[in-house]
């Protein structure tokens, strides 16, 4: 039986398609797979998600709604069927979960039992441990053989003390459910991302924290193993004793996975007995299994992390003048495996009720009226968008008659004037010449030219549309007169117009345009039913000549811009490269502050390549 522990960072985004839940599960190549930070709230819990064929699956998911405890933790066992399908199952370690209204452990013989250690702790009252439940971060099934429990330790931020406390008295309960349940003769697997590195080979930040090995977390679990007199063996340990750089967490901010620059977080731990008889050599006689045999040694045969699934690759962008890495697909843990020697095999028996198949969510039968209301919203949403894409478009009206200014054009040109132009136009300084002429025609020319639509609407031979541009002394622009469903359709549904169409750009503009003859104006003026089409080429030739030196010049301008903002920046002292730029989050004096450090992926410090210990402010200031 081979069971994988693997925190996978939410379990969404691991299912990003083509992937889905039964060849993510394949892909682990394992009879239990035991899944850390899902991140999933119970309404959120789908088919595609939760139930894959082949396998029986069980959540539990975060109840509190403290802050920064929504969507954070949770965890999920998935169990290949029908090798490994267990005979019960528990939310959470301490059997709460499952009380009815008189306080009595609901299940019988679906539960796994041996509750009476972790209940009747002292200094802890019911609802203190059931806030230890609330957080989604253990799932206990009882495999027949052992007893297997998938955890998510809390995780302290820096001088949290209140988290801290939690994280102590979430382990302490613990290992009372362990102790009630190896009196009863059970054999205990632990496995899951515990949030405690045991041992300074087990931590690159071993050499730089002097206070290492007085953290009461992790004097609590070299408690618990065989070595300090506990009942447990760290398998991986077990097998791999002085194996370095073996690491399944790395920090995914400051890129350490290029020079594995990590910590191990991921366990698995065993206790118990193990199966076979030992023959003494003296006396012939058979032997129960003794101290010198334990179920983490002799029922297993090999455990290994898979480093297959680490983000960083060799082909990985590395970071590298003031660059981040690309976004590296995966999680920032790696999954750890152990193999164990073929178990008893179990009689036939029924799948647990807290299987995912059975959840209402997962039937499909609503929970809760706040379920059914984003349901709702959700479902009204979609046809709102439905009724937006079968809208049909309208074509630009024919133009038959040239009326001067109509007044709904013009309240949507005063509408566009506000909005920036380009950046090159930004940086300019404003000119009053022509400047109610310019403002309309570039509006008019920006609401057609800005649309990202592929969708062109372009007037036919049969139905064009004649545009006057007045001289400098005249109204401005002259416009075929629109109807109001026309005027409504032109700032939602026009897309661009097409280049044939376009018209040329006013005097204030960098154009090589010459100025519109009076006369010509006004003849054009006279005969309404002139087609435009002669004057195309020109008025093309005018606007991409206009868009050609209004592209360069915002090139131009923009790499001024960047030239100013790199050399803002300082260079590091280690590689001569421009650093990166943060803001200090941790509470205190200087939260909020920027400061600048090397860009490059955290590593050694014995490695030239690896970040350099540069560090500047920004600001003398907050």
């Amino acid at each position: 039986m081979r069971i994988v522990t693997y925190n996978v960072f939410s379990l969404r985004a691991r299912l990003v398609p083509p992937r889905t839940l039964k060849s993510f599960l394949d892909s682990l190549e394992s009879d239990i797979i035991c899944l850390q930070e899902t991140k999933l709230t119970r309404q959120e819990l789908t088919a595609e998600i939760a139930v894959a064929d082949g396998y029986e699956s069980f959540f539990s998911c975060t109840r509190t709604v403290s802050k920064g405890r929504v969507r954070y933790s949770g965890v999920a066992t998935f169990c290949r069927t029908p090798t490994a399908v267990p005979v019960a199952a528990d939310e959470g370690f301490t059997g709460l979960l499952h009380t009815n209204r008189t306080g009595e452990i609901e299940g019988g013989k679906a539960r796994v039992g041996c509750y009476e250690e972790v209940l009747n702790m002292e200094n802890m009252s019911r609802q203190d441990l059931l806030q230890l439940d609330w957080e989604g971060r253990c799932l206990v099934t009882d495999h027949g053989s052992f007893v297997l429990f998938n955890l998510y330790g809390p995780s302290v931020g820096p001088d949290n003390e209140e988290r801290y406390e939690f994280k102590l008295r979430f382990y302490r309960a613990l290992q009372n459910r362990w102790e009630g349940l190896l009196k009863n003769g059970r054999r205990v697997i632990a496995v899951g991302d515990f949030n405690i590195s045991p041992f300074p080979i087990d931590s690159c930040h071993s050499d730089s924290n002097p206070d290492f090995d007085k953290s009461s977390i992790r004097q609590w679990f070299r408690s618990q193993l065989r070595a300090n007199g506990g009942p447990f063996v760290d398998v991986f340990r077990e097998i791999h004793p002085i194996r370095e750089g073996a690491y399944t967490f790395w920090n995914q901010m400051s890129g350490s996975e290029e020079f594995n620059y990590g910590t191990r977080l991921d366990l698995i731990i065993a206790a118990g007995g193990c199966f076979h008889q030992v023959r003494s050599e003296e006396s012939n006689s058979l032997l129960k299994a003794e101290e010198s045999h334990h179920f983490g040694t002799c029922e297993v045969e090999d455990c290994d992390i898979l480093l297959e699934f680490k983000r960083f690759k060799a082909d990985s962008v590395p970071r590298r003048g003031g660059e981040k890495t690309q976004k590296l697909d995966g999680s920032d843990h790696v999954p750890v495996y152990v193999q164990l020697r073929p178990q008893p095999p179990l009689e036939q028996h029924d799948v647990p009720p807290l299987a995912a198949r059975f959840m209402p969510e997962i039937r499909g039968r609503q929970q809760s009226i706040a379920s059914f209301l984003q349901k709702r919203s959700c479902s009204l949403i979609m046809d709102i968008e439905a009724q937006k894409e079968t809208k049909p478009r309208l074509s630009l009206p024919t133009a038959t008659c040239v009326r001067k200014n109509p007044p709904k054009v013009t309240k949507f040109l005063k509408s566009q004037n506000s909005k920036q132009k380009s950046l090159h136009s930004f940086f300019m300084l404003p000119t009053t010449k022509g400047k109610e002429n310019t403002e309309a025609a570039n509006a008019f020319k920006l609401a057609f030219q800005d649309s990202d639509s592929e969708t062109l609407l372009k007037p036919s031979l049969e139905q064009s549309q004649t545009f006057v541009i007045n001289s400098p002394h005249d109204g401005g622009l002259a416009l075929p007169e629109f109807d109001e469903g026309s005027i409504d359709a032109s700032s939602s549904h026009m897309s661009r117009i097409s280049r044939n169409d376009a018209l040329p750009s006013s005097d204030s503009q960098e154009t090589n345009a010459e100025p519109t003859d009076s006369s010509n104006t006004s003849s054009l003026k006279q005969d309404c039913t002139c087609e435009s089409q002669n004057h195309v080429p020109e008025a093309v030739e005018t606007v991409e000549t206009a868009e050609t030196n209004e592209k360069l010049s915002a090139k131009i301008e923009w790499q001024r811009i960047q030239k100013t903002m790199m050399n803002r920046v300082p260079m590091c002292s280690g590689h001569n490269e421009p650093c990166a730029t943060y803001v200090m989050k941790k509470p205190g004096p200087n939260h909020g502050r920027k400061f600048h450090c090397c860009a490059r992926a955290q590593g050694p410090s014995s490695n030239p390549e690896a970040k350099c210990k540069y560090f500047k402010w920004q600001n003398k200031y907050k």
